[in-house]
């Protein structure tokens, strides 16, 4: 019988992979048969949107190697995780870098989830009198700010956070709790993962090996080089930059180094069986390739730093003996050997495609390199970056200043000015303002500088405050904790127990044509969250909404579907919604619903834009010049507000709410002056505009626009 059952399984042409993700959240991939590690990676990093993937991997259990694994991209799915269907594997962080040079928010939130777990499973080795603090940090993660109304007497009684965790350490750390009020969800990961870097075990991974006359000793496998520890006690690092030579037979895993020139001494360690021992191998061979290549590529440039790490060598050549395996330092060769090797085990850098695409991302967006890492080298002067734009004030060419002290709408930056003032008069620029606030518009687009000036604009406005969207009984109506409405401008829905929903009213004032365009801008629905959608909208006499996000995007839910389909009314709470009618354009879905409370009824507009995914922008400017058209022509009036929402109410919400503004100042030929429209709707929602990329074509899309008028 078990014969057959083998036989079946070898035909099958597809098999099922259950991931569990850093927030124990399970995904499943059917992935093809033949399929190799890369593939089964790159469906999770799509599904998760991850963009910076080079710091990722996947583990899994191995039975004979009493161990987890790394999955290796370049074989075959089906002879690394075997045994019953679905197979399981774990999403983790597998090299760690400072978390100041990490460019992606997404990115920050995965290595804090990553330590998180860590913390509390006890792989990071906290130090005792930093235990408290870490776990109060991911307390306010997690929980918000302290509220005596909510977080009563032994509110941690059921949350642990460090190993161990015992009454007094509850007492500690809800002590340090109410000291972090005020700091939001993602400056608290921010400082978490900014204590924590600093901690030796950072980063590591430990093994129980044995060392001759030593005994059982912890040796961990770090950034910096493989520290070996005994009772708790760090007794010695072997810097990588020390070590020459890393080989393996059977269970002994042998470290030669280089004390001083030319005199070498070996380490051996015994492993429990013979796959632990080459587990080890291999990952010490990677991370001396990740962290060494960031050493050595300190003094080059960005571009050039990443063609190499495409096309060059390892720090170490693979040696091909039959005595075990070894890996030694290129070094160590004579001078005329002319035989080069390739690195056996190639680090997976995500392939040349991801690469490339990083590459293309941040081309324009650094005027200097970035700082490059390493735990033993002194890093060069960092540039700010895209994660903390208010912590630079450019005065440099096409640059932009966010002083407050400046007039509205003025520019301190001494070449480009989008204003339309000039300190010279000249003769042969355009007088109109609006034509010249484009032509440097335009400028700025040619030099990319539009890149540099985005990450001066504030993300949000220090002096408002999240109370509401933190407090704990409504973090399930927030789609992601870090996006949330400011407590001063946030919709108040008029149910007094029940007034929160994810969602801002933003004004757009156009000076020229005498009117200010309103919206609510909101999170898309979730399934707890439709009532309060439609209350939302009835009481605020919102008849025209914009969608612009698909329902799943790459496996991931971004928005509820919250409207019915044909037939009777469906009930939403104490709302009636019936759909009138559906139609298709070029670039948009429009329907017509009737929202009904008791007696009233009104006719409620949805505009979907389709093919804009998260993060993303559209894939033509003359698509989404005519759907922000359509919607102007769709408002009743200026002051009744259009409701636009993607799936976190930030990113394409914001460039859509830019563009129908930029839209009305074209009609009215005002100056276009594309920051302060971004800094003046960030005042009213955080984080409006969320990438580079969707900056740049909202810009392209003034111009585009300008030119067709």
């Amino acid at each position: 019988m078990s014969g057959k059952t083998t036989a079946i399984k070898a035909f099958r042409k597809e098999i099922s992979y259950n991931i569990v993700l850093l927030n124990d959240e399970i995904q499943r991939f059917t992935i093809h048969r033949q399929a190799l590690g890369e593939q089964l990676l790159r469906e999770v990093f799509k599904s998760q949107d991850i963009v910076e993937t080079d710091y990722f991997g996947l583990t899994y259990y191995h039975p004979k190697a009493q161990t987890y694994l790394w999955l290796e991209p370049k074989k075959l799915l089906r002879k690394q995780i075997k045994g019953k269907t679905p197979h399981s594997a774990w999403f983790r962080v597998k090299f760690f870098i400072r978390p100041d040079n990490l460019l992606e928010e997404l990115t920050r939130y995965l290595f804090y989830q990553q330590i998180r777990n860590d913390v509390k499973d006890g792989r990071l080795r906290v130090p005792q009198d930093k235990l408290t603090v870490v776990g109060a940090f991911i307390i306010q993660a997690e929980l918000g700010d302290y509220d005596e109304n909510y977080h009563l007497s032994g509110y941690l009684k059921d949350t642990q956070v460090i190993p161990d965790q015992t009454e007094a350490d509850e007492t500690e750390i809800a002590r340090i709790h109410k000291s972090l009020r005020g700091q939001s969800p993602a400056e608290v990961e921010r400082n978490l993962l900014a204590v924590v870097s600093k901690f030796r075990t950072y980063g590591g991974v430990s093994s129980s090996v044995r060392e001759a006359y030593v005994g059982v000793i912890t040796l961990w496998t770090l950034p910096g080089g493989i520290a070996i520890e005994r009772k708790d006690k760090q007794l010695e690092i072997l810097g990588w930059t020390s070590i020459k030579e890393l080989r393996f037979k059977g269970k002994i895993f042998h470290v030669v180094m280089e004390k001083e020139p030319g005199q070498y001494s070996c380490r051996n360690f015994r492993f429990p069986t013979y796959r632990a021992c080459k587990a080890i191998w291999k990952l010490c061979i990677e991370y001396i390739g990740f962290y060494r290549s960031k050493k050595e590529n300190a003094d080059r440039s960005w571009f050039n730093t990443i063609q190499r790490k495409l096309r060059s060598e390892s720090m170490f050549e693979y040696c091909g003996r039959n005595y075990g395996e070894v890996y030694r330092d290129k070094s160590l060769r004579r001078p005329n050997k002319a035989t080069v090797n390739r690195f056996a085990l190639q680090l997976q850098f995500n392939a040349v495609l991801n690469l490339l695409n990083f590459i293309a991302r941040i081309d324009g967006i650094y005027d200097v390199r970035p700082r490059t890492q390493s735990l033993r080298i002194k890093s060069p002067e960092q540039s700010p970056g895209p994660s903390s734009p208010r912590s630079s004030r450019r005065n440099s060419t096409g640059g932009i200043s966010n002083d407050t002290n400046e007039p509205s709408g003025k520019s301190s930056t001494n070449a480009s000015k989008l204003d339309g003032e000039s300190s010279v008069d000249n003769p042969t620029e355009p007088r109109n303002t609006c034509e010249k606030s484009i032509t440097e518009l335009k400028k700025l687009i040619e030099t990319k500088e539009i890149f540099i000036v985005y990450k001066d604009v504030i993300t949000s406005k220090e002096s408002f405050t999240y109370v509401e969207g933190r407090k704990k009984k409504n973090s399930p109506k927030n789609r992601y904790r870090d996006i949330l409405p400011y407590d001063q401008t946030r919709v108040i829905l008029s149910t007094p127990a029940n007034d929160y929903i994810n969602a801002s009213l933003v004004n757009m004032q156009i000076q020229s044509l005498n009117i200010t365009n309103s919206y609510i801008c909101s999170q898309g629905p979730l399934i707890n969250t439709v009532n309060d959608f439609w209350q939302m909208i009835w009481e605020n006499k919102s008849t025209v909404i914009v969608m612009l996000t698909a329902l799943m995007e790459s496996g991931m839910s971004k928005c509820y579907h919250y409207w019915p389909e044909n037939g009777p009314p469906t009930k939403y709470g104490n709302y009636k919604v019936k759909l009138t009618s559906e139609s298709e354009k070029t670039e948009s879905v429009v329907r017509e619903f009737e929202l009904s409370l008791g007696k009233e009824s009104r006719i409620v507009k949805q505009i979907q834009y389709i093919g804009w995914p998260d993060h993303d922008v559209p894939d033509s400017y003359e698509d989404f010049i005519r759907f922000v058209q359509y919607v102007n022509s769709c408002r009743s009036q200026p002051d009744i507000p259009v409701t636009v929402h993607c799936s976190a109410g930030v990113g394409r919400s914001g460039c859509f709410m830019a563009m129908e503004t930029a839209f009305c100042k074209l009609k009215g030929s005002e100056v276009i002056d594309i920051l302060q429209i971004l800094k003046k709707m960030r005042e009213q929602r955080g984080l409006l505009i969320q990438t580079p990329d969707q900056f740049a074509f909202v810009c392209k899309a003034i111009v585009h626009a300008y030119d067709r008028k």
